[in-house]
């Protein structure tokens, strides 16, 4: 299965005409009100349980859509792919926002996208077509919704890197579309090593196969060598813990039997019930 983990930037869109409370000066802007400036993407092979047919596993593509700071070739190289690899959406409140802003963008310049509405792709409570990452942890809300950064955290990664969402704007006015784009990079990074431990928590994947595509990202960053906060990501982030390296280790110093019950065996029930897992 191929799934596209993506992840985009955004400014204030001057063709709409939205200002905040004057009690909120810092609130976020409405969907129309947001202009994308970088879409970045990782393209992930990976064999899971559900698959029909061995696939190999493999970081097919990593790297951001269109020109810099070109929104409209961004959109289209990005449904180019997703359209043309029947990649499975991966995201990290992609639903809530990435998504529903590239439909408003798209109306922006007359561009098609009947993919966005399958079935397959819509309904929320199936992974066939979009995995948000934010729903899932949060049990589709149920549960306070994460932010990306203390989820990633809390796994081994760093969360944000120097730059912030609140930097871009500024980043856009001076021209810095490079720095856009690989905080754009970095995020992406982080959501396609927070995808693979989900897939191993559901089951869907080995121990091994998620030694393997940790790893595997980790070469995808590498690759990037001339992008100095990807590589500020990749000295930042534990990857023995990603890839089940030091639980390993942490269980083979623990493996000494224990006293779970602290008691003393009953006289007899060691040769009466052998199969009992006590």
């Amino acid at each position: 299965m191929k799934y596209l983990v993506y992840d985009i930037e955004s400014i204030r869109n001057p063709e709409v005409s939205w200002e905040p409370p004057e009690d909120r000066p810092d609130a976020f802007p409405p969907i129309p009100g947001h202009k994308i400036v970088s879409i970045a993407g990782m393209l992930i092979s990976l064999h899971t349980e559900n698959d029909y047919k061995p696939c190999k596993n493999s970081i097919m593509w990593f790297g951001t859509f269109g020109d810099p700071g070109d929104e409209r070739s961004a959109i289209l190289e990005f449904l180019e792919m997703f359209v043309e690899q029947r990649a499975v959406l991966v995201s990290y409140n992609g639903r809530g926002f990435d998504g529903p802003l590239i439909l408003h963008r798209c109306m922006r310049y007359g561009i098609q996208c009947p993919e966005f509405f399958e079935y397959e792709f819509r309904y929320r409570f199936k992974m066939e077509g979009h995995i948000d990452l934010q729903d899932q942890f949060s049990d589709y809300g149920a549960s306070i919704r994460s932010q990306l950064a203390h989820l990633c955290q809390s796994i081994g990664m760093p969360g944000k890197m120097d730059v912030k969402g609140s930097d871009v704007g500024q980043l856009y006015e001076e021209g810095k579309h490079q720095e856009i784009d690989s905080y754009c990079m970095c995020d992406v990074g982080e959501t396609a090593w927070l995808f693979i431990r989900f897939m191993h928590l559901m089951g869907k994947i080995s121990d091994v196969t998620n030694h393997n595509a940790v790893h595997a990202i980790k070469s995808a960053i590498m690759a990037k060598k001339d992008d100095a906060m990807l590589q500020q990501l990749l000295e930042a982030t534990n990857v023995q813990r990603l890839s089940l390296e030091e639980q390993k280790d942490e269980l083979q110093r623990n493996q000494a039997p224990k006293d779970l019950f602290g008691g003393q065996p009953i006289e007899g029930d060691a040769d009466e019930d052998n199969d009992l897992p006590f």
